[in-house]
C-alpha cells in the first residue's frame, strides 16, 4: 500500500523514521514527520469568538 503525503506546512523527516533503499527506490517503513508550524492554530488564535 502506498500513500503520497503533501503537508501544508514546512517540516521534515524526524529522527524516529525508518528508511531504506530497495531496488533503487527509497522505502519508508515508519515516518516520523516533524512539523515546523500548525496552520489552524494561527487562524484559531487570530479569529475573535462570535
Amino acid at each position: 500500500m502506498f500513500f503520497y503525503l503533501e503537508p501544508e506546512v514546512a517540516g521534515g523527516i524526524g529522527p524516529h523514521s525508518e528508511l531504506h533503499r530497495e531496488d533503487g527506490r527509497l522505502v519508508v517503513t515508519r515516518l516520523n514527520y516533524q512539523f515546523d508550524g500548525w496552520l489552524w492554530m494561527r487562524s484559531a488564535l487570530e479569529t475573535p469568538p462570535r
